[in-house]
């Protein structure tokens, strides 16, 4: 009767160890069928004009912005930048750091330990815009930054954000001009 029984789970274990670890993990997760298990469901596009809703206006500040490092902050909310460099929104300071030749790809080597310090720096952006045509009662959203900041819009102080998913979110129809000064404050952490 014993042998039957190590017969058994001498042949589980063969089966074990002739299976990966990915499918052995996944006999243990379980997590069920796949979106790409699904059958794909042909939709056809329809032929007419698209439409927009016209009490919606969207205007996005993605692009080109500027961006430097340190200072004071009323050298920075009320002067101009002379030492500032390129830096594209949505983006990171190091991406742009890397693109400016500042610093090395810190996805190469070791570069990573000698690029760490730029995170717990503080870093200035600034962007200048015209007001949207047509906008009233403006708000201005962001859909993250990370991850502790401080936002003005052209010399006034909207607030502060910690976190870096979702918001801050501000009314500035009050402050909104033909030509705006957008800067925004990232502190080390």
């Amino acid at each position: 009767q014993e042998l039957p029984k190590l017969q058994k789970e001498f042949s589980e274990l063969i089966i074990l160890k002739s299976k990966s670890l990915d499918e052995l993990d996944l006999e243990m997760y379980n997590p069920g069928s796949s979106p790409l298990d699904i059958p794909i469901e042909k939709i056809e596009l329809q032929k007419g004009e698209k439409s927009i809703i016209a009490s919606s206006l969207f205007f996005s500040l993605d692009g080109d912005w500027q961006m430097t490092e340190g200072e004071e902050e009323t050298e920075r909310v009320n002067n101009r930048w002379k030492d500032s460099i390129s830096s594209n929104v949505p983006g990171s300071v190091h991406t742009a750091l890397v693109e400016a030749g500042k610093i090395p790809d810190p996805t190469f080597g070791k570069n990573q330990m000698i690029v760490r310090e730029e995170g717990y720096k503080t870093w200035w952006m600034k962007k200048e815009f015209s007001r949207p045509k047509n906008s009233s009662n403006e708000k201005l959203i962001f859909e993250g930054i990370c991850n502790k900041s401080t936002v003005w819009l052209n010399g006034s102080k909207l607030g502060n954000h910690e976190g870096m998913f979702g918001g801050p979110e501000f009314e500035v129809g009050h402050l909104i001009k033909e030509q705006n000064n957008l800067i925004v404050k990232l502190e080390g952490v």
